[in-house]
């Protein structure tokens, strides 16, 4: 769809022309006419389509992408089972050890995890790995462990990471990694604790964390980040106080790390403890002095933080505009100083993220001053400023500044961002068409593509939904129903 305003009024150009498959696959398909039919087919038809060219396609490339597209649809609509049929039907046509049986054979391991069948899944997984294998997109058989762990057992992640971190003998993996915060997947374990009541980070994960004599003050460091996880910042904390000695005199390069990084797990003890203020500003400044000569590693590892806090309850959501209104003064969203240091791209997510803190927060005004200035920067390609610039046109929209954020989407669309955003911006547009009175004629197409083209996650996150509720609910006023 392509909305173009033309002497005042707008006009819906809506173009069809792609060939809908008819569910007998040409399996001499290239890899963009495959993806080209993918589109024109509802989401909820995408999957047949794609087990089809999993198990028919010739090309290497068609496969590599109708295997992401069926593991994608598998985790959206729950057919774990037919994806694993496919897959099932791919690996026995295709030659053991090449390529695409590689990565198919990881991609059955995931959907094993999926289904929780573990220790099918962690087989499959340990035979892959002890081979050499790697799957397409990723560097080795472990991060495609890893990867399955994050989404499908984030406690069994948190110990595999941590044992194959520790398992280097020169300390450069766990290095590299940086903390306890990332290693141990606390931006994941922090809201599980409220997903699974019976749920305890000290009890499910610590016991398994093996280190060597040595080094036994890591083991110290971990109780103490699980105890966060716990709910217990003010126990972390006191237990995080009394390592800064030992460690002070350490010449383990591991451990020197990880003394500049006790800083950082003082602020996440308080604010995922709740407290934040002034003990949890005092623990980020130490942090970001003791790291002076990493403004990119120091912001990386507070936003850590700040994801842990934007997954947890709506009580957290204090802690994260703590943390975003710390590295703005800090200077790490600015072109200049410390954040000079940090890509541009990533400073533009750490200005989108700060954006999220304050519309959470309901401070509309600090959010739209935020959102402008990072959709003055705009490229439709970062997610950071399709998110930011959706903000802006639901805070005018809120604002009751109509004719602005219908411009402001309208301009979203026209930049041709990816279709999520497209949907996005067109679910906004329907509302604001309802209250501007609009005929239900310019907004049907509009309603059609939400029907039809968003993943579940999708429409939940965005609230679709209500969106076609209150439509349905004006086209019957309108005689339209």
């Amino acid at each position: 769809m392509r909305f173009d305003a033309v002497g005042g009024s707008i006009v819906l150009w809506v173009s069809m022309a792609l060939a809908v498959p008819t569910g007998t696959f040409a399996g001499d398909l290239t890899r963009a006419e495959y993806e080209a039919a993918q589109a024109a087919l509802p989401y909820a038809e995408r999957f047949t389509h794609a087990t089809e060219a999993l198990t028919s396609a010739t090309a290497g490339d068609v496969t590599a992408k109708a295997l992401r597209d069926v593991l994608a649809a598998s985790k959206e609509l729950g057919k774990h089972q037919e994806a694993l049929d496919a897959v099932d039907v791919y690996l026995a046509k295709t030659p053991a050890g090449s390529p695409g049986h590689q990565d198919a054979f990881y991609g059955r391991a995931r959907l094993l995890h999926r289904k929780g069948e573990k220790a099918q899944a962690e087989a499959l997984f340990a035979q892959g790995i002890a081979q050499g294998w790697k799957p397409l997109d990723r560097e080795n058989g472990f991060w495609a462990y890893k990867d399955s762990l994050w989404e499908n057992d984030p406690p069994r992640y948190a110990v595999e990471v941590f044992k194959h971190a520790l398992a280097d003998p020169t300390g450069e993996t766990y290095t590299r990694r940086g903390d306890c915060l990332v290693l141990l997947g606390v931006d994941r374990l922090w809201p599980l604790r409220r997903q699974r009541a019976a749920f305890s980070a000290a009890e499910d994960i610590l016991p398994q964390l093996d280190v060597a004599p040595g080094r036994a003050a890591l083991r110290e460091i971990a109780a103490a980040v699980l105890a966060i996880v716990d709910g217990k910042g003010t126990e972390a904390a006191g237990a995080l106080a009394a390592l800064e000695e030992r460690l002070a005199g350490s010449t383990d390069p591991l451990l020197q790390n990880e003394r500049r990084n006790l800083p950082l797990y003082q602020a996440a003890a308080r604010l995922l403890g709740g407290s934040g203020g002034a003990e949890a500003h005092a623990a980020m400044e130490d942090f970001v002095a003791r790291n002076a000569d990493r403004p990119e590693y120091t912001a990386r590892k507070l936003m850590t933080i700040a994801y842990a806090l934007e997954r947890g309850p709506q009580k957290d959501r204090k802690g994260l505009r703590e943390v975003m209104d710390f590295l703005a003064e800090e200077g790490f969203t600015s072109s200049t100083g410390r954040g000079a240091a940090l890509p541009a791209r990533y400073r533009l997510h750490l200005m989108d993220m700060h954006v999220v803190a304050c519309f959470q927060g309901a401070d509309w005004q600090r959010a739209r001053e935020l959102a402008g200035a990072v959709v003055a920067q705009y490229d439709p390609a970062e997610e950071a400023a399709n998110n930011s610039r959706w903000s802006l046109g639901h805070i005018q929209r809120r604002d009751g500044e109509l004719q602005a954020a219908e411009a402001t989407f309208l301009a979203m669309i026209a930049a041709s961002p990816p279709e999520k955003w497209k949907r996005a911006a067109r679910s906004q547009l329907i509302e604001i068409w309802i209250d501007l009175g609009r005929p239900v004629a310019d907004m049907e197409p509009l309603a059609q593509d939400l029907r039809r083209n968003a993943p579940p996650s999708e429409v939940e996150f965005f609230g679709y939904r209500d969106v076609l509720q209150r439509y349905a609910g004006y086209r019957a006023e309108q005689g339209s129903g």
